[in-house]
């Protein structure tokens, strides 16, 4: 992990030689889109090329930040996502769709099939369909398609809507950042690179444990007032603040949305 709290990429290459010595053979690199602590987002061509070199799977684990896609300012966040073998995807975070909405995508069909298609005589057979079924190769076998919530909202109201979304919530963090910057009591952890921001007291305990203890408080006391929702989270060994505004909070006046503790 570097300073940004983005996967260190100069690194891979002595984990792959470590992994070999060890006689490890097949491999798969994940590299991260929107981590869900700081948002931070992985230099995902570099590992692309890695992975290349190394003959390794990429899978890109944008269940938090593939919303940045639909932002023109922002998506070059995910550049060399194009590369990946496989990628996770959640809508109900930065496209504000509902909770089910979630999604993997992968680049040859096979693969999906093969890992998970169910063979089970009395529910499917080697019947030419004229519409698609996903039910042979769904953990659940069968479910709601969740997918058509994020399709119409997407036909209805166009890629601009989740620019504005994406790219708004992202400025939101941008805000407190500066915020935190000039704050007396607040200071800032780190540069937001979307919609995550981690922060703390400027003047903590110096006990790491009192330290710890207080901005545990400060958290519930916040939640508890019915203004705002903040969450926590722990960074360099130290827990500190955080906001994430991919969801709407019931309460207009938050200054957050739903996030979970680590």
């Amino acid at each position: 992990m570097d300073k940004t709290y983005s996967a260190d990429a100069a690194r891979v290459p002595a984990a792959f030689r470590a992994a070999r010595q060890a006689g490890f053979r097949k491999f798969i690199l994940i590299g991260t889109a929107g981590s869900t602590p700081t948002g931070s987002f992985d230099n995902l061509e570099a590992l692309a090329e890695i992975a290349r070199r190394e003959k390794a799977w990429v899978h890109v684990d944008a269940a938090h930040g593939g919303g940045l896609a639909f932002s023109r300012t922002l998506r070059h966040l995910l550049n060399g996502m194009e590369r990946a073998d496989s990628i996770t995807f959640d809508p109900h975070k930065m496209l504000f769709m509902p909770l089910a909405a979630s999604a993997i995508l992968v680049r040859e069909g096979k693969h999906l099939r093969s890992a998970f298609e169910q063979d089970a005589l009395y529910l499917f057979g080697n019947v030419a369909r004229r519409f698609s079924d996903i039910g042979p190769f769904t953990i659940a076998c069968s479910q709601r398609f969740d997918a058509l919530k994020t399709w119409l909202t997407w036909k209805v109201y166009s890629d601009s809507l989740w620019d504005q979304l994406t790219t708004g919530v992202c400025e939101v963090a941008q805000a407190a950042l500066d915020y935190c910057a000039r704050s007396r009591v607040l200071e800032p952890v780190h540069k937001p690179q979307s919609n995550i921001l981690c922060f703390r007291l400027r003047t903590p305990p110096r006990s790491i444990k009192a330290s710890d203890q207080l901005h545990w408080r400060i958290k519930e006391a916040a939640n508890s007032s019915g203004y705002t929702y903040i969450s926590s989270t722990v960074l360099d060994g130290r827990r500190v603040l955080r906001i994430d505004g991919h969801e709407p909070s019931n309460d207009p006046a938050a200054c957050g949305g739903h996030a979970q503790e680590d």
